[in-house]
């Protein structure tokens, strides 16, 4: 994603916001505002449960911290 992210300004668009953790698939990504006004998200692949180890859990979109995993 990184060096996707360093040719897509040069390209046009330019970057809103810093990146992100998505929680509920737990893949990167960074957005884009393009020349049209649009915004894009371009983000990392998704990782592999294993189905013998991985639990659900609950998301809760209304806690704040839910939408800022960078890093964690």
């Amino acid at each position: 994603m990184l060096s996707k992210g360093q040719r897509v300004p040069r390209l046009g668009p330019s970057a809103r916001g810093d990146p992100g953790r998505h929680r509920a698939d737990d893949n990167c990504f960074a957005r884009f505002k393009a020349p049209d006004g649009k915004t894009t998200e371009l983000s990392t692949e998704f990782p592999e449960l294993d189905e013998d180890t991985w639990l659900p859990s609950l998301f809760d979109a209304s806690e704040p911290e839910t939408s800022d995993q960078w890093g964690r």
